[in-house]
């Protein structure tokens, strides 16, 4: 799926406009499940951490390595859920924007190649989503609420 893009112009902005309604698909998912972990448990804790479970259960079982599949599992899950809770669901749809862009274009290693510049366009347009949404979200509020350094 990911030489796909390379096929032609129109492949490649198909497969472009297809992410939005996975990445939107995805992150309405999330919290709805979060909530309904919330009414069944009863703590705000418990549902983060049977979402986290369970996304580490289904990666696990999904993957053909399983050793690392759970690390990246918590680690992905808990990023989307800090993300989710600190920034809002437009950050956290440009971020899932962001890495299904990336995940499912075609990697190029020699930049000079005739194939490389539909990979650096997408990467470009992505990132640029990604700022933007992720400016929009925060509106102006400081993202440390106190200076990470002293001055």
């Amino acid at each position: 799926m990911a030489l796909y893009s390379l096929k032609s112009a129109r492949a490649g902005a198909a497969l472009f406009l297809l992410h939005p309604t996975n990445a939107l698909t995805s992150v309405i998912l999330i919290p709805l499940l979060v909530l309904l972990l919330r009414v069944i448990l009863r703590r705000q804790w418990a549902a983060v951490g049977g979402y986290l479970l369970l996304a580490v259960v289904l990666a696990t079982l999904q993957s053909d390595d399983p050793r690392f599949a759970w690390i990246l599992a918590a680690l992905e899950g808990g990023l989307v859920l800090f993300v989710l809770i600190r920034f809002g669901l437009l950050a956290c749809f440009s971020m899932s924007l962001f890495q299904q862009s990336i995940a499912w274009s075609s990697p190029v290693a020699d930049f000079p190649a005739w194939y490389a510049q539909p990979f650096v366009m997408e990467l470009l347009a992505a990132g640029i989503l990604a700022v933007y949404g992720f400016v929009i979200s925060t509106a102006g509020r400081p993202i440390f609420r106190e200076p990470i350094l002293p001055e």
